[in-house]
């Protein structure tokens, strides 16, 4: 069994998990939906996610990916973990953050106020603050307490 894998779809995986009953510790799909994916990490359980830019699965307060949202909210029961990506906190959904245990939050433009507004209602002033003064690729931890 390889240690990684990377395959196309969705449906690429569900194949190489038919052949040989089950898939690589880190296996990559690349063209597929996130709501696909999710979908597969819900029947596979016992898995991390990962997602880049999750907005996919939400717009604003509405879920465009049930399985995305099942994820969040009973993910744990499953043994199914979320991590990922995204670009403006307004435009996931509230329950990505307010569920979250950690956020890495990387550096937010004072040209942007709802975004700095977003960040500070979700996280708290401190972390506002200083999201304004880092540098590209920085970024500062907010965990759960």
């Amino acid at each position: 069994m390889p240690r990684a894998l990377t395959v196309e779809t969705t449906d690429d995986a569900r194949a190489w998990i038919s052949a040989r009953g089950t898939l690589p510790r880190l296996t990559v799909v690349r063209r597929d939906t996130a709501d696909r994916v999710a979908q597969l990490a819900l029947s596979l359980k016992s898995v991390t996610l990962i997602l880049d830019e999750l907005d996919q699965v939400c717009a604003g307060k509405r879920w465009l990916s049930e399985a995305a949202r099942d994820i969040v909210h009973y993910g744990r029961h499953l043994r199914v973990a979320l991590m990922g990506t995204f670009r403006r906190t307004q435009n996931v959904h509230e329950d990505l953050i307010a569920m979250a245990d950690t956020a890495f939050i990387f550096r937010h433009s004072s040209g942007s106020p709802r975004d700095i507004d977003a960040v500070k209602d979700r996280f708290g002033s401190e972390y506002a603050e200083v999201a304004q003064r880092l540098e590209p690729m920085q970024f500062v931890t907010w965990r759960d307490s």
